[in-house]
């Protein structure tokens, strides 16, 4: 049985369409400024939705020992899908909250299972993504190689 529920203050986000036994699972954090929802390279095992605030996506220059920001997550983002769909057993970045962020959090296996994705959807996604990526970097080689005098 499937009902509304609301569980965030400013958003409908997908996690209020979940089946009930994935939505009783779902969980509330806070995280304050400079606090780290996840680092690179630690275990994927769950999914983040961002309800509320802002927060940024970051590697470390572990030769120059700084932060590298990649970009900023905006209320209504969802961290850890495409790692999931690329089957990555890892997160690729790390994420830290640079205002106070209201997130909802299940596990990546809850949440895997609640899709009803089959093995030929998974293998379906992991091409597009694959062929989106392989297009990224012919762009960018394209770019790199271009005279521009």
């Amino acid at each position: 049985m499937r009902y509304y529920r609301k569980t965030c203050s400013n958003c409908d986000c997908f996690i209020n369409k979940l089946p009930d036994e994935a939505f009783a699972q779902v969980r509330s954090k806070t995280f304050e400024p400079g606090e780290v929802l996840y680092t690179e390279g630690a275990l994927l095992d769950r999914v983040m939705f961002v309800c509320e605030g802002t927060a940024q996506s970051f590697r470390l220059n572990k030769i120059k020992n700084e932060k590298q920001i990649q970009s900023f997550i905006q209320t209504g983002t969802l961290l850890g899908m495409q790692e999931l769909m690329e089957a990555s057993a890892c997160w690729t970045h790390s994420v830290e909250a640079v205002e106070s962020c209201q997130v909802l959090i299940l596990d990546a296996e809850v949440f895997m299972a609640s899709l009803n994705v089959t093995e030929v959807l998974m293998q379906v996604l992991h091409h597009t993504i694959e062929r989106e990526q392989s297009v990224k970097r012919q762009l960018v080689n394209a770019f790199e190689t271009e005279d521009l005098s």
